[in-house]
């Protein structure tokens, strides 16, 4: 008896839509249980493994198939109960992708990319960089046409947040100051301070989706008094979504000879969302947000988003910059005072040795 999958099986929406364009029937799935979909036989989806099988390099010492849908792509959505059967199914036609093993882009180089690009920038070339990941991967030429893999892969990250969702802003005063709803709006450009998304002078708008991931945004100590504006959202369309861009980012989209660079590009989409929501000690701050304001920019200028949306260094909220207030009006103002922080710390190792 045949078994049929559905969209909410699969986490990249491209393959999603394919089912959706060519769905046989609607029911119940057989592999994650949802009911009233969209349903499709899974060995429909084997042109997809064919892209794969295609675009990577055979190699005996490599990854398997499943897993690189499961790991490095999460192809698979946590609710398929059994995705190894599945995967089985999607390849009935050709079972030696079962057993093929083939050559990937490691993390380890991505994270030597990005680190050779943090280096330049940092200390070396700041407005014309030469690094791999300035002038291959996010080259300027390529983000203007719009065409690049890179791009492509961005471009899937793109969310739109509902009119009148909440966000906030937290600030800290000195003696209890409370401040108006008007002065929590982003800072004049002669006041902006360096951020993890914007550079001196350039002012943004930094929101938290809840009172207390931005109240740990702000770091403050015992009694201190927090003024807290809510925000409620205006006609926001395109924000590029850095919470998990492993899941979220649609892979199929790209052209099937860049799939092996796409993979690579979403290590690094991944250690640059990292890397914007990791804490920065304030003394290397003027240094160490230089990177992630380069990105910025790009995301901003070159793909022309209005905001980055990504995870919170203090506990799991979200985060979200605009780059326009415009796109939020402010609603009403509370006041906290801070009863207790709470700190985890451990213990660093030194590993130095005398050499006598």
């Amino acid at each position: 008896m045949s078994k049929f999958c559905c969209p909410n099986c699969f986490n990249d929406d491209h393959v999603s839509q394919f089912i959706l364009d060519r769905m046989e029937s609607k029911g119940v799935c057989d592999y994650c249980g949802s009911s009233s979909v969209a349903l499709i036989d899974p060995k429909f989806l084997f042109s997809f493994m064919e892209q794969l099988d295609v675009a990577f390099e055979v190699h005996e010492e490599g990854e398997s198939l499943i897993d690189i849908l499961s790991v490095k792509l999460k192809f698979f959505k946590d609710n398929v109960v059994n995705k190894q059967r599945l995967f089985e199914d999607i390849i009935d036609s050709d079972l030696t992708l079962k057993i093929k093993k083939y050559k990937v882009p490691q993390k380890e180089e991505s994270l030597a990319e990005w680190s050779d690009f943090s280096d330049e920038i940092k200390s070396k070339n700041r407005f014309f960089p030469r690094s791999m990941l300035a002038t291959q991967t996010i080259n300027w030429y390529d983000g203007m046409t719009q065409t690049s893999a890179f791009n492509i892969l961005v471009e899937s990250l793109s969310s739109k947040i509902i009119d009148d969702y909440n966000f906030f802003r937290a600030r800290v005063s000195n003696d209890e100051e409370r401040f108006e709803i008007q002065n929590m709006l982003a800072p004049p450009h002669a006041f902006a301070s360096a951020g993890r998304a914007n550079p001196v002078g350039i002012s943004y708008l930094y929101l938290a989706e809840n009172i207390e991931t931005c109240i740990a945004e702000v770091r403050p100590s015992n009694n201190g008094f927090i003024n807290i504006a809510r925000f409620k959202t205006i006609n926001l369309k395109n924000v590029i979504d850095l919470t998990n861009p492993r899941e979220k980012a649609s892979i199929f989209k790209v052209e099937p000879e860049n799939l092996a660079n796409a993979l690579k590009y979403i290590d690094l989409l991944e250690i640059f969302a990292l890397e914007l929501s990791k804490p920065i000690q304030p003394n290397k701050a003027h240094l160490d947000y230089i990177p992630t304001q380069f990105l910025c920019e790009y995301f901003k200028t070159i793909c022309q988003y209005d905001g980055i949306l990504f995870n919170s260094s203090f506990g799991k909220g979200k985060n979200l910059v605009l780059f326009d207030e415009s796109f939020v009006k402010p609603i009403e103002m509370k006041y906290f005072k801070v009863v207790l922080t709470e700190y985890t710390h451990e213990e660093i190792i030194d590993v130095r040795i005398e050499i006598i």
